[in-house]
């Protein structure tokens, strides 16, 4: 079973096969096999044969979706997905590599029946000892140079513990409360500044016509002449859950502060006196709560229009449009309040593709080929999110004629997606090395006419630095210079659209290695 595993691995993915895990397999098969040795009975060779089964059988599963062995950060995929993404996800999956679980499976059976006899003689006590020696000596080495999880641990015992690692930190956030922090804002007397954030999903940069793809995904975008288009931006990670907490806060991969700990956006600018709003379309809730939802709670105004995910079975064919936050940005822009932060929280190409647009904005179509039409979908998708915001920046628009008012609006994508560009596969999922069409996503900034007009240098900026490389973890810092906020959490050589921008030598991600824009 285990060696059956493993060799399907190779097969589906040679470059991604870590071979370190033939040598694990080898230490743990002999220290696991002692207590049936010694006892001599059946059940326990059953229950030690249905552990190995149930370890590499998970490990198994995401290969034949992924193509990459299992990871910390699927799981943190499907800790954070409703039963409405998970039922379309394993639709996108879902192919004739399946039919390999039944080897496996047959396999497994077979050794249930078989169960070998314990024969005690010379050689096999001088073989057992040695590989007991080796074991013991790999083991200890990994311990002493504390590395026993990541490298003495086979597949999925290694990535759930790493997991549960992780699931500390995010479960602190479910008691977060919006802190007080040093922050004021600088403006003129009567100005009235008003800041949009819209976080994307699931956007790859390279399949928007303006960043030169070949389809015209952005028929509307691409005619507006009051927009920066930031053309070199990436995400250090490929899941929804930890882009937004990183770009929404101090933390990054290169500080490693604590998320639960670090200040976020909308701590800073409620306590620079800003109203701070949430409007999403995204569940709030998933499998576990929602780590989103907690940071969301700590805004003022909470409104999510989505009430078709969660666990319901009803999650699975009802669907939810951007369109409906349209109406609650219109009316979020009248409160009385001096100061508005909003942010904005799309379901944009969320899989499954088809479910993300009307019936009107489906413009690919007729495709005969799987991938075609699956393509055909989620640039639909595209086109459907190109019509939202050029819809909400055009309610803004029209809600700043007033001279006193100083909006802008800003649009991110939390990460990219993978359109069977590496491994012909799809899917923002990754496994061992995360591809780059994970991490290329947009960056959006429009600026009212009463911006442009009384920050004519801050303008020039960030026009000047729209090709400059960038990382959207710093986000959190465009953000706050974006609207003038004095607090000692910013820091402007990490802005992109600030004079004293600092160009980062690496960008890495969030799989250790450096990325760099071909």
């Amino acid at each position: 079973m285990i060696l059956y595993v493993q060799i399907i691995g190779m097969f589906l993915n040679y470059e991604l096969y870590d071979f370190q895990q033939l040598t694990v397999w080898v230490v743990w098969v002999p220290i696991l096999m002692l207590p049936y040795i010694f006892s001599k009975k059946k059940w326990v060779f059953k229950i030690i044969l249905t552990l190995i089964f149930i370890e590499n059988l998970l490990n198994l599963v995401h290969w034949l979706i992924i193509k990459g062995p299992l990871s910390v950060s699927s799981l943190f995929v499907v800790a954070n997905t409703n039963l409405l993404e998970s039922s379309d996800f394993l639709k996108l999956k879902l192919e004739f590599h399946f039919l390999l679980l039944l080897p496996y499976i047959g396999l497994f059976v077979f050794a249930l029946l078989k169960i070998p006899k314990v024969q005690y003689s010379r050689k096999s006590l001088i073989f057992l000892i040695i590989m007991l020696l080796f074991s013991v000596i790999y083991i200890t080495d990994n311990i002493i140079h504390a590395r026993f999880v990541r490298k003495a641990l086979p597949t999925t015992t290694k990535t759930i513990i790493e997991f549960a690692k992780e699931m500390k930190v995010h479960k602190a956030l479910k008691s977060r409360e919006v802190r007080k922090a040093e922050a004021s804002i600088r403006n003129t007397e009567n100005e009235r500044q008003i800041c949009v954030l819209v976080l994307g999903e699931s956007v790859n940069r390279n399949h928007l016509a303006l960043y030169g793809y070949n389809r015209n995904t952005t028929p509307k975008l691409s005619t507006r002449n009051d927009i920066f288009i930031y053309s070199d931006v990436v995400s250090p990670h490929s899941n929804t859950l930890i882009s937004i907490f990183t770009l929404y806060t101090e933390a990054t991969l290169e500080n490693q502060k604590p998320i639960d700990e670090s200040i976020s956006l909308l701590d800073v600018f409620y306590s620079a006196g800003f109203k701070t709003f949430w409007l999403s379309n995204q569940s709030p809730v998933g499998f576990w709560d929602n780590g989103i939802f907690n940071l969301a709670q700590t805004a003022e105004y909470i409104k999510f229009v989505n009430i078709s995910g969660g666990s319901s079975i009803e999650a699975i064919t009802k669907i939810s449009y951007d369109e409906l936050l349209l109406p609650e940005l219109s009316k979020v822009l009248t409160d009385s309040s001096q100061n508005l932060f909003i942010t904005i929280h799309l379901m944009g190409s969320h899989s499954a593709y088809s479910k993300r647009y009307p019936s009107k904005f489906k413009c690919f179509k007729n495709a005969t080929d799987k991938k075609q039409k699956i393509i055909d979908h989620y640039d639909n998708s595209l086109i459907y999110t190109d019509f939202i915001l050029d819809s909400m920046i055009n309610i803004l628009k029209n809600f700043s004629s007033n001279t006193n008012i100083v909006s802008s609006l800003i649009y991110c994508a939390d990460h990219g997606e993978n359109l069977f560009d590496y491994n012909n596969t799809v899917g923002h999922d990754w496994s061992g090395f995360l591809p780059d069409c994970n991490v290329e996503i947009p960056l959006i900034i429009w600026l009212s006419d009463n911006y442009k007009a009384k920050y004519p240098d801050k303008t020039a900026n960030i026009l000047k630095n729209k090709d400059l490389p960038f990382k959207n973890d710093d986000l959190f810092h465009v953000i706050l210079d974006l609207k003038n906020i004095e607090t000692p959490y910013f820091e402007q050589e990490k802005s992109v659209i600030n004079e004293n921008y600092k160009i980062p030598e690496n960008r890495i991600l969030g799989d250790g290695r450096a990325y760099y824009k071909k």
